[in-house]
């Protein structure tokens, strides 16, 4: 849950830049949605009549913020795209840094915003009562400049959701479970020549994880029922299924008292010495031993 629950994240991101085709302003019959607020700014000033100098000063109040509105999508979709991409520990800080970051610019945007409409607002107000005073027709249908309020309340309903499930995936732990049966038992352990030790016949096997994730986690096993250390989204994870890029498999054989490691990928597999272990060979190490997968932050003891 803790692993999927990122992509649920980035998809509601993903998901907030369609706001921005909302309506937000209206200036009678015209809607202005912030994708038109940003196309404004990139527009070439034309003949406006006599609202040119007008236009010509929202234009020059929303010039500057069609470039930081462009930088600011740009924030959320990198955001979104790290969300799902970094490793699911680093994902929901990064996720919750960055969501907090993009909402604090666009509660700026908003009220600067906001605040050059008023600047507006007034100006055509102005306008008005001129024109009004020479008498030309038209210029008094132009009705007030409306903010709207509807986009802005979608946009705070999306970030409490992704927010506080970026939180939630924060604190949330993973459990390490019993494997169930494996039908794909390895074959039964090459013929050894050295006395079988005695053992506890209710013991089958345990890996404690020391660092990372499964630091003082154990998981419990089943005699000759392998579990698999796999390369998950850069994350090493031990699971009793195989998942991801397969880096090895480890089994207990209560007989022998003794852990069977089989690497599946050169330079993944080290003792605690640093030795590390050859790629499709089988290795029977006591119980005790330490290894550790990758690198030293994966550290294991074979119980």
């Amino acid at each position: 849950m803790k692993k999927r629950l990122r992509y649920i994240i980035a998809l509601f991101m993903l998901g907030s830049m369609g706001i921005v085709f909302l309506p937000l302003v209206s200036l009678g019959d015209l809607r202005l949605s912030v994708a038109n607020v940003v196309r404004m700014g990139f527009t070439k000033d034309g003949d406006l009549g006599f609202l040119q100098e007008v236009m010509e000063m929202a234009k020059s109040y929303i010039r500057n913020y069609s470039y930081m509105i462009l930088v600011w999508l740009i924030l959320i979709f990198a955001v979104a795209v790290l969300t799902a991409l970094l490793p699911t520990g680093a994902a929901y800080i990064v996720s919750i840094i960055g969501q907090i970051a993009v909402n604090v610019i666009a509660i700026i945007f908003y009220v600067q915003i906001k605040d050059r409409i008023t600047s507006v607002e007034n100006a055509l107000e102005s306008v008005k009562g001129f024109f009004n005073f020479g008498g030309l027709p038209g210029v008094d249908g132009i009705g007030e400049i409306e903010v709207h309020i509807l986009p802005v309340l979608f946009w705070i309903g999306i970030y409490l959701v992704t927010l506080s499930l970026a939180v939630w995936g924060a604190l949330m732990k993973e459990e390490m479970t019993n494997p169930i049966q494996n039908p794909g038992i390895p074959e039964a352990v090459e013929p050894r020549t050295m006395e079988k030790e005695t053992v506890c016949l209710d013991f089958h096997g345990a890996i404690t994880g020391e660092k990372g994730i499964y630091a003082a986690k154990t998981f419990l096993m089943e005699d000759r029922v392998p579990v698999y250390c796999c390369k998950e989204d850069r994350q090493m994870v031990v699971v009793p299924g195989r998942t991801g890029d397969l880096a090895a498999e480890i089994y207990y054989v209560t007989a022998y008292g003794e852990y069977c490691v089989k690497p599946h990928r050169r330079m993944t597999v080290f003792l605690e010495s640093g030795q590390p272990l050859g790629e499709g060979r089988e290795y029977y190490l006591p119980r005790g031993m330490r290894i550790y997968l990758e690198n030293r932050d994966n550290s294991f003891v074979l119980e």
